[in-house]
């Protein structure tokens, strides 16, 4: 799925897949050198997956030249403060010929600070958009997911961001979709439908992620009847043509029994990339993480992006676990970090965010709690299995026929990370719903945690907060945390069930300019709305952020109903309604 660096004369050893040499550029074995079905590039020649022998401090820059660095799994990752680009480590903050993402080269001589060529931020910053395409003003859609990741660049100065989504409607089954923006600012006006894998006729779960240094824009999903974790992609040249997806799908999960995910997650210091799914068991759920090799093109076949490991790692397992784990990479250490939450059972229920680390050999280590909060069912869910809540008193009745489950029982985590370029110190922030029935409230808890060390007795929470004060009723939930990795900028984006009204929906975020600078509310971002969207009514409640290479501004995109004519659409105060994807940059 990845382009490795170009492969170059080495020796190494290492163990899992990665196990035995590398192989020259016109693929001949070098002399001494013993090889194997896979191969792998100088950049992990010491054990991609392996964990293989140490390598002396220089010789990842004896191999890839200025920028490069041995990680302390013995793999060739670029130093502090420099992105991937390709096969070379640069500095997206001051590189002309790579300001601010791989693709962009400032014309005319001008310096590039801050990511920006001239110093001066392109436009399109308003907002929102409308990303879902079609018209829901007249066609019935109820089941959309936005998850963007990170950005793209179709040409220079012109920054496209893909966005992944679900989309259900009365005819047809849920599927994958995905959408990209234009150099207006506006996003294509078409539903672009991800194509289905083998024995795959629906699908849903889907979310994004871009490897920068080749530009490929990923989807994965999870493709039924089968519950297969499906990946695909395409690229900026194909965006800029019609969407056309030019990395054809792909099943990357190894177990019998899906049950919720998929997330991705690259690596920008290093050609990995990450992917996290979730099994459903007779004993209850088992999160699971496979890894990829650097591979030889930017397509899925197996011969040319190989599994770094024999079999996927089984991180944690068991029957408290809820679905839709977080993936992010250390960009200290480049080892891959699990977030993920579980539900305390007793008398008084809690939900706890929890962190695992995972090095390059498959080893894992934790869990470290990093945030928690109660997990009491709020008053409108009762009722044999919980029904959906329903509108305060005098405003209107907001069930949606056929409910089951009750919202204030699933919680979400979100998780970013950053390394500051000039101190090399490495963040971890984490976002949590949690609940607090007596109180009648909800909020999303927010910590931010120093994992400049990843060893867990090392990580230290640095500061945490609530999205809704004590004293207050206001419902806040679906948190998503979103970091600018040029100005270390971020935004904590969640939905609001104002106080008293629980009909009156809006979207809000706390923003910051920078580390250690105080975090501001902003917002209503959008809204009023109905509260359906945060309905347990198969209209989707999540919300996704994304950092990308425009320095001090933060992307996020989530569901919003709008009116509609179409009688199939879900009723709400009396007004039927369908759902759409918005997104809107946000300046801290």
């Amino acid at each position: 799925m990845l382009a490795a660096a170009p492969v170059l004369a080495c020796s190494g050893s290492g163990g899992g897949s990665g196990t035995g040499g590398t192989t020259l550029a016109t693929g001949t074995a070098a002399s001494g050198v013993t090889t194997s079905n896979t191969s792998v590039s100088s950049s992990t020649a010491s054990g991609m997956g392996g964990g293989g022998a140490d390598l002396p401090p220089d010789s990842c820059v004896a191999w890839h030249g200025p920028g490069w660095e041995t990680t302390l799994d013995g793999e060739c990752a670029c130093a502090p403060g420099l992105f991937l680009c390709g096969d070379v480590c640069v500095d997206l903050r001051n590189d002309p010929a790579h300001c601010g993402t791989c693709t962009t080269s400032c014309a005319g001589g001008l310096a590039c600070s801050t990511g920006v060529c001239g110093g001066v931020l392109p436009g399109n910053s308003q907002g929102p958009w409308r990303i879902s395409g079609g018209d829901p003003e007249t066609t019935c859609s109820w089941s959309n997911e936005a998850a963007p990741e990170h950005s793209i660049l179709a040409a220079p100065g012109d920054p496209q961001y893909f966005v992944g989504f679900r989309r259900k409607t009365p005819e047809g089954p849920t599927d994958a979709y995905y959408n990209w923006s234009l150099p207006s600012g506006d996003w294509d006006p078409g539903l672009h439908l991800a194509p289905d894998a083998p024995d795959v006729n629906a699908a849903s779960d889907p979310w994004t992620a871009t490897h920068g240094g080749i530009g490929v824009d990923l989807l994965s999903y999870v493709g039924v009847p089968g519950f297969e974790v499906v990946a695909g992609g395409t690229t900026p040249a194909s965006l800029g043509s019609g969407g056309a997806w030019t990395v054809q799908p792909r099943r990357i999960d190894r177990v019998a029994a899906m049950g919720d995910g998929p997330v991705m997650a690259t690596d920008l210091g290093a050609p990995t990339l990450s992917v996290a799914y979730v099994s459903q068991e007779a004993q209850g759920k088992t999160i699971f993480v496979d890894r990829f090799a650097p591979c030889d093109t930017g397509d899925l076949g197996s011969d040319t992006c190989p599994y770094a490991w024999d079999t996927p790692v089984a991180v944690t397992s068991g029957s408290n676990l809820l679905g839709h784990p977080r993936i992010v990479h250390n960009p200290c250490s480049h080892r891959v970090m699990l977030l993920y939450v579980e539900i305390i059972k007793g008398l008084m229920p809690t939900f706890v965010g929890r962190v695992r680390v995972i090095n390059a050999a498959g080893q894992v280590s934790g869990p470290k709690t990093i945030v928690s909060g109660p997990a009491v069912g709020l008053p409108e869910c009762t009722g044999k299995g919980g029904q959906a809540p329903a509108c305060g008193t005098n405003t209107g009745d907001c069930r949606i026929p056929g409910a089951t489950d009750c919202w204030a029982l699933v919680s979400h985590v979100d998780a970013a990370t950053w390394r500051d370029p000039d101190s090399g110190q490495c963040l971890l922030y984490v976002a949590l719903d949690t609940r607090d029935g007596p109180a009648n409230r909800a909020t999303v808890r927010t910590a931010v945690v120093d994992i400049s060390d990843d060893e867990m007795t090392d990580m230290d929470i640095l500061e945490s907060f609530e999205t809704t004060d004590l004293g207050t009723s206001n419902r806040d939930l679906s948190g998503t945390i979103v970091v600018d990795r040029s100005t270390g900028a971020a935004g904590v984006f969640y939905y609001r069930q104002e106080a008293g009204d629980p009909c009156d929906t809006t979207f809000r975020g706390k923003v910051r300019a920078g580390p250690g600078d105080p975090w501001q509310d902003v917002g209503p971002l959008s809204g009023h709305f109905p509260s359906m969207v945060v309905a347990p009514n198969g209209m989707a409640d999540d919300v996704r952020g994304a950092s990308f290479n425009r320095p001090g501004r933060l992307f996020v995109a989530w569901a919003q109903p709008v009116p509609t004519s179409d009688e199939a659409c879900p009723t709400c105060q009396g007004a039927r309604m369908s759902l759409a994807v918005m997104g809107m940059e946000v300046v801290p």
